[in-house]
């Protein structure tokens, strides 16, 4: 059952890579301004009527978080079909330490927690959507893990209190 949950984290990552590379991620909806290039029928600009255009960093930024939330969502139903009784949640701006942060909260071993981020790639994935931190918050006796993502480099190979090193 343990090989079958790492199985799903890391299908749960690939899929979630080749929709983003599927998906068209510049989409803006806003008025028309006018009829289309040939004016041959069907080839108008669709109207939204009266909504203003996206700014396409507002766009992107709903993307990115609806991205985030669909991943933990994912994450979340992998976890409880191979029978942890767990959830993953999505902190968002307005919440302590470095947000986004992904939390995923139940029973977990630090093997569990190392091949999550090692094996399943939970590490990758998360900074590609965007997220800031990845924290296991144990209800167990084995503590909490969080791995602070920066923007840039190698991703970290110890937890920020150095519980777990991988």
């Amino acid at each position: 059952m343990k090989h079958a949950l790492l199985a799903g984290l890391i299908l749960l990552a690939g899929c979630a890579a080749e929709h983003e590379r599927t998906e068209a991620s510049n989409v803006a909806y806003g008025t028309a301004t006018g009829p289309g290039p040939s004016g041959a029928p069907g080839t108008s600009p669709i109207s939204t009527s009266a909504l203003p255009p996206m700014d396409p960093k507002v766009a992107l930024d709903r993307a990115l978080r609806n991205e985030r939330l669909i991943y933990a969502q994912g994450l979340e139903r992998i976890l409880i079909t191979n029978g942890m009784p767990s959830s993953v949640r999505v902190h968002e701006e307005g919440q302590a330490g470095p947000v986004p942060a992904l939390m995923f909260f139940g029973q977990f071993s630090q093997a569990f927690v190392r091949r999550a981020v090692t094996d399943g790639a939970v590490l990758e994935k998360a900074r590609a959507l965007g997220f800031r931190s990845v924290e296991f918050i144990d209800r167990g006796p084995g503590g909490n893990y969080l791995f602070e993502l920066s923007r840039t480099g190698a991703l970290p190979k110890c937890a920020a209190h150095s519980r777990l090193c991988l």
